[in-house]
């Protein structure tokens, strides 16, 4: 297996990087008969949907703070804050990593760790796990937040959760990757959503206008959407 994995990364520095996704890409249309229709329409759906429900969680209207398109979640806790903002901006997060995951996979299909993350992303019960465990990231995120712990205690806190999550949710070197994309580019979005546009602001940032130990949390995020891509994709292969 591990010879199978050193020919697959030597391959890919040989043929370069466009190619194998090309390659890949056709491999799961082709070979898998993967319909991206259904992926893709399950993943925005579910995003917009769910994932709002989720992002309550995570702030209730304080962080951030909510400045246009407010609107109000009826959740089992009771009326939550929530934007507008956040279904539009979830959408592209799902259609990317939904899409984005399984073709990395298809990518190092030979690697062992690959292999097993397929295998456990295919079980609705291991999804709704992740997702419980995201829903606790979110709200000990927030607890932090609002209680006023210094930032960098929150880093401390944050971070090695991220990672375990990480550990225990994919362990994939395609899944790191894709999981540090998004924890530095979401906030870069925030940035720019926060201080050019100012639709929403933070009561305490550490960075530039934001909260960048935030990227722990998008990085776990990203991680469950990439585990429901895999999900969608293992459904049809089965059938």
């Amino acid at each position: 297996m591990r010879q199978k994995a050193d020919e697959a990364k030597n391959a890919v520095q040989q043929q370069g990087w466009w190619q194998r996704i090309s390659e890949a890409q056709q491999k799961l249309n082709q070979r898998d008969q993967v319909s991206w229709t259904k992926v893709l329409g399950w993943s925005l759906f579910t995003g917009v949907t769910w994932g709002t429900f989720v992002q309550v969680s995570h702030n209730n209207g304080f962080l951030p703070v909510y400045d246009y398109f407010k609107f109000t979640v009826n959740t089992p806790l009771g009326p939550a804050v929530e934007s507008l903002l956040v279904p539009l901006l979830l959408a592209p997060i799902w259609l990317l990593y939904a899409w984005a995951v399984p073709l990395a996979d298809t990518i190092f299909e030979d690697d062992e760790a690959t292999a097993v993350a397929q295998r456990k992303a295919g079980s609705l019960a291991y999804n709704a796990l992740n997702w419980g465990v995201i829903v606790a990231h979110f709200l000990l995120s927030s607890y932090l937040y609002l209680s006023d712990f210094p930032h960098w205690q929150i880093y401390a806190i944050l971070y090695p959760l991220w990672w375990a999550q990480y550990k225990a949710f994919d362990n994939t070197k395609q899944g790191l990757f894709l999981g540090l994309l998004l924890a530095a580019g979401a906030p870069v979005v925030e940035m720019f959503i926060a201080n050019v546009l100012g639709l929403w602001h933070y009561e305490r940032p550490d960075l530039n206008g934001v909260c960048f130990w935030a990227s722990a949390c998008y990085a776990a995020y990203g991680h469950a959407v990439g585990n429901a891509g895999r999900y969608l994709v293992q459904t049809q292969k089965k059938a």
